[in-house]
């Protein structure tokens, strides 16, 4: 008989960066053969990163303001542990984003109640 091999496999992190890093330690805590991550892997949440009239960038998700005064959109935003995708609304983009995010969130809305 050959020699078994030990396999790992996670499924539906939703794009959690905890349950990611989570899952590559146990491939190594309990020292697998092969490591298999399935479907589910991106957030569900559509957070528009709204640039502020000082500069700097702000966005709410999941009860908590997250700012950035500096030029870099996104640093503060994807730190958190939360499941989400960013997109950037500026002053001049502002009409063009909201209509972006409502057929975003139509579309979200249709997939997530056709799928059960």
């Amino acid at each position: 008989m050959g020699k078994q091999i030990k396999i790992f496999f996670v499924t539906d992190i939703h794009g959690s960066n905890l349950c990611y890093r989570k899952y590559l330690n146990a491939l190594k805590a309990y020292n697998v053969d092969v490591g298999i991550l399935l479907g589910d892997l991106t957030g569900k949440v559509l957070v528009p990163l709204v640039e502020k009239a000082g500069g700097g960038w702000a966005a709410a998700a999941a009860d908590s303001l997250y700012a950035n005064e500096g030029t870099r959109r996104t640093s503060s935003v994807h730190s958190s542990p939360i499941a989400f995708f960013a997109t950037c609304i500026t002053p001049a983009n502002t009409e063009a984003g909201n209509a972006v995010c409502q057929t975003l969130v139509t579309f979200s809305r249709s997939l997530m109640s056709s799928s059960g």
